[in-house]
């Protein structure tokens, strides 16, 4: 009976008859039990309620945002499509590259000039 052998038998045996478990009735402990279940069951529903209309809402402020800034930045998407070589640079190597890849005259010289361009305030 002694768990510690450094605390008396009789002191043990005293502690654990002072506070030992109550007894509880099958039917009082199921019933609880049922009712906790029930509880917890339609919180689970309810989190997961809140849960799909949170990943619902942060969905279409991504695909928002998203469209927006694209619709903003016209000239950066265009910049991403001339670069033929994904060297992040729009260089006469691109109207190389377009060249190569059988691109029509027109589009070469387009991109030749642009890679070519310089800015007037420099």
């Amino acid at each position: 009976m002694q768990d510690d052998p450094n605390i008396p038998e009789v002191f043990a045996r005293d502690l654990k008859s002072r506070f030992a478990a109550p007894h509880v009735p099958t039917a009082v402990d199921e019933a609880i039990l049922n009712a906790a279940r029930m509880h917890l069951g339609r919180n689970r529903k309810r989190l997961f309620t809140w849960t799909s209309a949170a990943a619902a809402g942060v969905a279409i402020a991504t695909t928002t945002i998203l469209y927006l800034s694209n619709q903003s930045h016209p000239a950066a998407s265009n910049q991403i499509a001339m670069d033929i070589n994904h060297d992040q640079q729009i260089n006469i190597l691109d109207a190389l590259a377009l060249a190569r890849n059988g691109a029509n005259d027109r589009d070469v010289q387009a991109l030749a000039m642009q890679a070519v361009k310089l800015e007037q305030n420099q």
